[in-house]
Protein backbone atom coordinates (compact mmCIF):
# COMPACT_ATOMS: atom_id res chain seq x y z
CA UNK A 1 0.00 0.00 0.00
CA UNK A 2 2.86 2.38 0.86
CA UNK A 3 4.43 1.68 -2.54
CA UNK A 4 1.25 2.80 -4.32
CA UNK A 5 1.12 6.03 -2.31
CA UNK A 6 4.78 6.78 -3.12
CA UNK A 7 4.19 6.02 -6.82
CA UNK A 8 1.20 8.35 -6.92
CA UNK A 9 3.14 11.12 -5.16
CA UNK A 10 6.00 10.60 -7.61
CA UNK A 11 3.65 10.86 -10.59
CA UNK A 12 2.14 14.08 -9.25
CA UNK A 13 5.63 15.57 -8.79
CA UNK A 14 6.76 14.53 -12.28
CA UNK A 15 3.55 15.94 -13.77
CA UNK A 16 4.04 19.20 -11.88
CA UNK A 17 7.66 19.52 -13.06
CA UNK A 18 6.68 18.69 -16.62
CA UNK A 19 3.98 21.38 -16.70
CA UNK A 20 5.88 24.11 -14.80
CA UNK A 21 7.78 25.30 -17.85
CA UNK A 22 4.69 25.54 -20.04
CA UNK A 23 2.33 28.42 -20.42
CA UNK A 24 -1.36 27.89 -19.85
CA UNK A 25 -1.91 28.10 -23.62
CA UNK A 26 0.65 25.35 -24.27
CA UNK A 27 -0.94 23.18 -21.59
CA UNK A 28 -4.38 23.69 -23.15
CA UNK A 29 -3.02 22.76 -26.59
CA UNK A 30 -1.51 19.56 -25.19
CA UNK A 31 -4.79 18.74 -23.46
CA UNK A 32 -6.74 19.33 -26.71
CA UNK A 33 -4.37 17.03 -28.60
CA UNK A 34 -4.77 14.32 -25.98
CA UNK A 35 -8.56 14.68 -26.02
CA UNK A 36 -8.49 14.50 -29.82
CA UNK A 37 -6.48 11.27 -29.66
CA UNK A 38 -8.97 9.81 -27.18
CA UNK A 39 -11.90 10.78 -29.42
CA UNK A 40 -10.21 9.25 -32.48
CA UNK A 41 -9.56 6.04 -30.56
CA UNK A 42 -13.17 5.92 -29.44
CA UNK A 43 -14.33 6.52 -33.02
CA UNK A 44 -12.12 3.84 -34.46
CA UNK A 45 -14.03 1.28 -32.42
CA UNK A 46 -17.18 2.13 -34.36
CA UNK A 47 -16.67 1.59 -38.07
CA UNK A 48 -20.12 3.02 -38.87
CA UNK A 49 -19.23 6.44 -37.43
CA UNK A 50 -19.82 9.19 -39.99
CA UNK A 51 -18.37 12.56 -39.04
CA UNK A 52 -17.24 14.41 -42.18
CA UNK A 53 -19.10 16.06 -45.05
CA UNK A 54 -17.58 13.62 -47.53
CA UNK A 55 -18.64 10.57 -45.47
CA UNK A 56 -22.18 11.91 -45.03
CA UNK A 57 -22.61 12.65 -48.72
CA UNK A 58 -21.23 9.23 -49.68
CA UNK A 59 -23.76 7.60 -47.34
CA UNK A 60 -26.58 9.71 -48.83
CA UNK A 61 -25.51 8.61 -52.29
CA UNK A 62 -25.51 4.94 -51.19
CA UNK A 63 -29.09 5.39 -50.01
CA UNK A 64 -30.11 7.04 -53.27
CA UNK A 65 -30.51 10.50 -51.76
CA UNK A 66 -29.03 13.75 -52.97
CA UNK A 67 -28.52 17.13 -51.40
CA UNK A 68 -31.39 19.47 -52.18
CA UNK A 69 -30.45 21.77 -55.06
CA UNK A 70 -29.25 25.10 -53.72
CA UNK A 71 -28.48 23.80 -50.23
CA UNK A 72 -25.10 25.02 -48.99
CA UNK A 73 -22.96 22.97 -46.60
CA UNK A 74 -22.68 24.60 -43.18
CA UNK A 75 -21.21 22.05 -40.74
CA UNK A 76 -21.05 18.56 -39.34
CA UNK A 77 -21.78 18.43 -35.64
CA UNK A 78 -22.27 15.94 -32.85
CA UNK A 79 -25.95 15.07 -32.51
CA UNK A 80 -27.74 16.71 -29.61
CA UNK A 81 -29.83 13.61 -28.99
CA UNK A 82 -28.45 10.11 -29.42
CA UNK A 83 -25.10 9.03 -30.75
CA UNK A 84 -23.32 10.06 -33.90
CA UNK A 85 -23.24 13.17 -36.02
CA UNK A 86 -25.49 15.20 -38.25
CA UNK A 87 -24.80 17.31 -41.30
CA UNK A 88 -26.32 20.75 -41.65
CA UNK A 89 -27.00 22.71 -44.83
CA UNK A 90 -28.59 26.10 -45.26
CA UNK A 91 -31.05 27.16 -47.93
CA UNK A 92 -31.35 30.81 -48.95
CA UNK A 93 -35.14 30.86 -49.21
CA UNK A 94 -36.57 31.23 -45.70
CA UNK A 95 -40.23 31.02 -46.68
CA UNK A 96 -42.52 28.40 -45.20
CA UNK A 97 -43.36 27.35 -48.77
CA UNK A 98 -39.70 26.42 -49.38
CA UNK A 99 -39.58 24.45 -46.12
CA UNK A 100 -42.61 22.45 -47.28
CA UNK A 101 -41.11 22.00 -50.77
CA UNK A 102 -37.88 20.57 -49.33
CA UNK A 103 -39.85 18.22 -47.05
CA UNK A 104 -41.93 16.99 -50.00
CA UNK A 105 -38.74 16.46 -52.04
CA UNK A 106 -37.24 14.20 -49.36
CA UNK A 107 -40.49 12.50 -48.40
CA UNK A 108 -41.02 11.37 -52.01
CA UNK A 109 -37.49 9.94 -52.21
CA UNK A 110 -37.61 8.36 -48.74
CA UNK A 111 -40.90 6.60 -49.42
CA UNK A 112 -39.35 4.84 -52.43
CA UNK A 113 -36.19 3.97 -50.47
CA UNK A 114 -38.18 2.73 -47.48
CA UNK A 115 -40.32 0.46 -49.66
CA UNK A 116 -37.18 -1.12 -51.12
CA UNK A 117 -35.51 -1.52 -47.72
CA UNK A 118 -38.54 -2.42 -45.63
CA UNK A 119 -38.40 0.68 -43.44
CA UNK A 120 -41.37 2.42 -41.90
CA UNK A 121 -42.00 6.12 -41.43
CA UNK A 122 -42.40 7.41 -37.89
CA UNK A 123 -45.49 9.60 -38.19
CA UNK A 124 -46.61 12.71 -36.33
CA UNK A 125 -43.25 14.47 -36.08
CA UNK A 126 -44.08 17.64 -38.04
CA UNK A 127 -41.14 18.72 -40.20
CA UNK A 128 -39.07 15.72 -39.11
CA UNK A 129 -38.91 12.89 -41.64
CA UNK A 130 -37.83 9.80 -39.71
CA UNK A 131 -37.62 6.28 -41.07
CA UNK A 132 -36.76 3.20 -39.02
CA UNK A 133 -36.45 -0.56 -39.17
CA UNK A 134 -39.85 -1.89 -38.06
CA UNK A 135 -38.35 -4.85 -36.19
CA UNK A 136 -35.40 -3.36 -34.33
CA UNK A 137 -36.88 0.19 -34.21
CA UNK A 138 -33.42 1.46 -35.18
CA UNK A 139 -33.61 4.89 -36.82
CA UNK A 140 -32.18 4.60 -40.33
CA UNK A 141 -32.43 8.22 -41.48
CA UNK A 142 -33.73 11.46 -40.04
CA UNK A 143 -34.17 14.58 -42.20
CA UNK A 144 -35.44 17.94 -40.97
CA UNK A 145 -36.14 21.02 -43.08
CA UNK A 146 -37.11 23.95 -40.88
CA UNK A 147 -36.54 27.57 -40.04
CA UNK A 148 -34.50 28.58 -37.02
CA UNK A 149 -36.58 30.06 -34.16
CA UNK A 150 -35.65 33.56 -35.32
CA UNK A 151 -36.80 32.55 -38.85
CA UNK A 152 -33.64 34.05 -40.36
CA UNK A 153 -32.14 30.74 -41.51
CA UNK A 154 -33.57 27.72 -43.31
CA UNK A 155 -31.72 24.60 -42.19
CA UNK A 156 -31.64 21.15 -43.72
CA UNK A 157 -30.38 18.66 -41.10
CA UNK A 158 -29.65 15.04 -41.98
CA UNK A 159 -28.57 12.29 -39.61
CA UNK A 160 -28.23 8.51 -39.71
Amino acid sequence: MKKIVFILIGLVIVSFIFNCGKTQEESEQIEKKENSKIEKNEKSGNKDEIDTQKEFEAKLSELGLSIYEGAVFKEVQKRKYGDGYQIIYTIDDTSQEKVEEVNKFYLKKLKIISENRGWEQVKGLGNILMFRDPDSKEIKVNITSSLTPSKDEHRLIISF
